[in-house]
């Protein structure tokens, strides 16, 4: 049964990185055409489709640029299903976020 289960969490956290590599292309974050077309192949077929020239490009121009954002209080990673809203800026976790809007209305 735990191998359906993290079979599951693995899916939902490679869409996750598909929607915040989608995210990256489609705002245009992502500017070198070559790298653009990469990191659709990543989305496409995953990142094992990549030739080893590829996957260099891939990590150097998209995962070193674009790290997994941390929470800026517990340096938490923020799931990449919300990442994208944070590259941008400093700012908080979900639950972080829950505590300080809760100590804010009180």
């Amino acid at each position: 049964m735990s191998g359906i289960y993290e079979q599951h969490l693995a899916e939902q956290e490679r869409d996750g990185f598909n929607t915040y590599l989608s995210k990256l292309v489609e705002c245009d974050d992502i500017s070198d055409a070559a790298v653009v077309g990469i990191t659709k192949q990543v989305i496409a077929s995953g990142f094992e489709s990549l030739s080893d020239k590829q996957k260099y490009r891939f990590g150097k121009d998209v995962l070193e640029a674009f790290p997994q954002p941390k929470c800026s209080r517990c340096e938490a990673l923020i799931p990449f299903e919300e990442a994208y809203e944070h590259i941008h800026e400093l700012s908080y976790c979900s639950s972080c976020q829950h505590d300080w809007n809760k100590m804010e209305s009180e």
